[in-house]
């Protein structure tokens, strides 16, 4: 007798959420056990039809293209230069869509929600769905040693798509403005991180940032997933009240320094360094002091009353990121003092 399945078991076996298996039961993509009422029960079959779909090339005709090339086809949004990222994976060979993250960075890769890769027909989990533009390829091919395959794969991308001209420029990570909420995708160490901005104070989402610091866990079929009852651990053992939003817990700037001392993990300093020193400085772009061409860029914001949260080891924490700071802007208006001292040497010098 073959196994039926519940819709939460259902969707924990592609990371989607039951609320998205309710949406594909109703379109008549999933087929549910008949004549059981309001109870859910799925076959087996539809795992088997599920998992066939998910690899298939999926998508709305009118909205994507289907790009064909000597490697496979590759799904492109219309209109623009982009393309699905796990598409290129496929056709290159690239073990995972993080290893191309990994070597040309973020600013070439975008990200699709679940709901926005659905009004496209692109199957996607819970977490959305990547794409990266041609100069993102491009930029790989300079960096791979099977650099005369990505070429000619890439060739055949701008032959057989008409992409936009003239677009060379990094895209953007797309933002999703909801009120006065701003959300981003930012890339720690390959894992996903998700952060916000509502009436502008930042939150970072609390799940996949313990994910970032390490605490996953691994299902049979590789898949991560964050270690909730040791990030809830945590957050009970430090006090922490996370804010919610949209049904989603977060935390402050303060809550996260804190989570990060109760969490122990050995990732914690390089996570802490990349919000200090690359995410909150992209994100806030006051405090800084700007001499001819010299930028200096304050780590954290003026001392103001959101300061008052901080627990006492959070602030020697920051003390200390501020003293690390501070020495190197030193060593950079040091170096600066000294090409400025040899310009102006030459400048005298009759040049």
């Amino acid at each position: 007798m073959s196994k039926n399945y519940t819709a939460e078991e259902f969707a924990k076996k592609f990371s989607i959420s039951k609320g998205h298996v309710y949406e594909l039961i109703k379109r008549g993509q999933i087929s549910k056990v008949p004549n059981l009422g309001k109870t859910i029960r799925i076959p087996s079959r539809e795992l088997e039809k599920m998992k066939a779909t998910s690899n298939n090339l999926l998508y709305l005709p009118e909205r994507v293209e289907a790009v064909k090339t000597s490697l496979g086809t590759i799904r492109k949004i219309k209109g623009k230069d982009l393309y699905v990222l796990v598409d290129v994976v496929k056709a290159l060979g690239v073990n995972n869509s993080y290893r191309i993250i990994r070597t040309i960075g973020n600013d070439f890769v975008a990200k699709l929600t679940t709901d926005e890769a659905r009004d496209l027909g692109l199957f996607a989990n819970q977490t959305g769905i990547l794409l990266i533009s041609s100069t993102g390829i491009k930029l790989y091919s300079s960096k791979c040693r099977n650099r005369v395959v990505v070429e000619n794969f890439i060739k055949e991308l701008i032959v057989n798509a008409q992409a936009p001209k003239g677009l060379t420029a990094p895209i953007e990570v797309k933002e999703k403005e909801i009120g006065n909420t701003q959300s981003a995708l930012q890339i720690f160490e390959g894992q996903e991180v998700e952060i916000i901005e509502v009436t502008g104070e930042i939150l970072f989402e609390l799940y996949s940032t313990g994910m970032a610091l390490g605490q996953i866990k691994k299902n049979s079929e590789g898949r991560l997933y964050p270690r909730k009852e040791r990030i809830d651990g945590n957050i009970i053992s430090a006090g922490i009240k996370p804010r919610v939003h949209n049904g989603h817990k977060y935390l402050t700037e303060p809550m996260l320094y804190d989570f990060m001392l109760e969490a122990k993990t050995q990732k914690c300093r390089p996570f802490r360094n990349w919000v200090t020193n690359d995410v909150l400085p992209s994100i806030r772009k006051t405090g800084a002091y700007t001499s001819r061409n010299v930028e200096i860029k304050s780590e954290y914001r003026v001392l103001d009353d959101t300061y008052l949260n901080f627990s006492a080891d959070t602030v020697k924490l920051m003390i200390k990121d501020l003293r690390n700071s501070n020495l190197g802007m030193l060593e950079k208006v040091r170096m600066n003092n000294r090409s400025i001292a040899k310009l102006e040497s030459l400048l005298e010098g009759g040049i």
